[in-house]
């Protein structure tokens, strides 16, 4: 719909994003899509924002009442969504951490020494040998999330949306709910004032 085209196209974007992210396996990679996530993703409100308050019906559209409500506190996905674009556009603070994955290798026995006779690591696979039982962990790469701060208010990882538990709390996961979100909320809105009779104010 014409009225609404800017909002749809960083929507579009935020879904691209969303792509790569599912799609990342290098930490400074995801963590960049992230970021143009939550951009794009704020983006499109504010285009939408900006086309709708043009209709005399905007102000008292119930669908534009809750959906602020929504974001301004109300659901814990849509406002930290919000505000992580905000810390993350006027902050310093980071809003996730990175950690890398590696090899720990432990003795068995708590607080006994480790001895490897050989070790041979050849870029996908180790192979360790060793007189005594040995424990070999192998921890992933993590990119985890963090509660962030926005005009002096801390916003914590959300863990609930629309009143339903988030099946996670990863970059993935709220995204692609917020995502479905803002979809839905431009869909009712094309319903609402792109059809015939629907005309801007003067």
């Amino acid at each position: 719909m014409a009225i609404l085209q800017h909002a749809v196209i960083e929507l579009e974007a935020a879904r691209n994003s969303l792509a790569n992210l599912q799609a990342s396996t290098d930490l400074e990679a995801l963590d960049a899509h992230w970021r143009t996530f939550l951009r794009h993703l704020e983006r499109s409100w504010f285009k939408a924002q900006a086309a709708l308050k043009k209709h005399s019906k905007w102000q008292g559209w119930n669908e534009r009442g809750r959906v602020e409500g929504l974001r301004g506190g109300k659901d814990a996905l849509l406002s930290y969504l919000r505000n992580a674009r905000g810390a993350e556009e006027h902050g310093i603070d980071p809003i996730a951490v990175q950690t890398r994955g590696g090899t720990v290798i432990d003795a068995v026995a708590p607080g006994g020494a480790i001895h490897i006779d050989e070790l041979k690591y050849d870029g996908r696979s180790i192979s360790i040998k060793s007189g005594q039982p040995l424990r070999i962990r192998i921890d992933a790469a993590r990119y985890t999330l963090l509660d962030v701060v926005n005009h002096g208010k801390r916003y914590a990882v959300p863990t609930s949306h629309l009143g339903s538990p988030l099946s996670g709390s990863d970059p993935v996961t709220l995204a692609r709910a917020g995502l479905a979100f803002y979809e839905e909320f431009l869909s009712q809105a094309e319903q609402e004032f792109g059809g015939a009779g629907k005309s801007p104010a003067r």
